[in-house]
């Protein structure tokens, strides 16, 4: 899982879903937009430490029949201070 804070991306295997609540929902003929809330929690056992992350997201997708199709999240690729010059 990666999980990002600010400009920081870091992968963790390690992380645990703590909640998922929506926020919004907008449908429109056959389209549908969701804006939902995602925390997760992940335990460093060097430290004895527990981090909390909190992200906003949205999906949007067409319906197909009786079932709504959403593309999966493909996170951007990672970036470096070395890219930018």
């Amino acid at each position: 899982m990666q999980i990002k804070t600010n400009q920081l991306t870091v992968i963790k295997s390690n992380a645990i879903l703590e909640h998922v609540s929506i926020d919004r929902v907008f449908v429109d003929g056959n389209r549908i937009e969701i804006h939902y809330h995602v925390e997760l929690s992940v335990f460093n056992a060097c430290s004895l430490q527990t981090d909390h992350f909190s992200f906003r997201r949205s999906v949007i997708g067409p319906r197909d029949g009786n079932v709504w199709r959403f593309s999966k999240y493909m996170p951007l690729p990672e970036r470096s201070s070395a890219d930018e010059f």
